[in-house]
């Protein structure tokens, strides 16, 4: 089990407590015994700086019996599709499985974030107009 805030806050317990209890549920709706459980608090989304996911991650190359890796969204382990691809692919050269409450909408919001992204640094290009703008004008 992974769990990850990004900021650290007084009700930092509560928050990890929600995602520990949600991540428990999903491990027993899948018939998953929780063997350990990796903390990242005040900690940002980018894999240098999660010690307990790069810990997590060590341990499943080493420890290869792993099936799963529970975590409350996808978000808790990358900032953005480059990185998310990257340790999911790690999870699963290991054998293991990503589980979580969420899905798709969080891969969609990642994807999103870099369009946005290359358009603020001209990188990609606008759709072409709409062909009633010319009609307007």
């Amino acid at each position: 089990m992974y769990l990850r805030l990004g900021s650290a806050h007084p009700d930092d317990a509560a928050a990890v407590a929600l995602q520990r209890e949600t991540c428990q549920r999903i491990a027993n709706k899948h018939g998953l015994a929780v063997v350990r459980e990796y903390v990242d608090v005040g900690r940002p989304a980018h894999l240098d700086r999660q010690p307990a996911l790069q810990q997590l991650l060590g341990d499943l190359e080493v420890q290869c019996h792993i099936q799963a890796v529970v975590v409350w969204d996808y978000a808790r382990l990358a900032r953005d599709m480059r990185q998310l691809e990257e340790v999911i692919g790690r999870i699963h050269a290991c054998g293991a499985e990503v589980i979580t409450m969420t899905g798709v909408e969080v891969a969609e919001r990642f994807i999103r974030q870099q369009e946005l992204r290359a358009l603020s640094m001209g990188i990609v290009e606008r759709g072409s107009p709409d062909p009633g703008d010319q009609e307007r004008n």
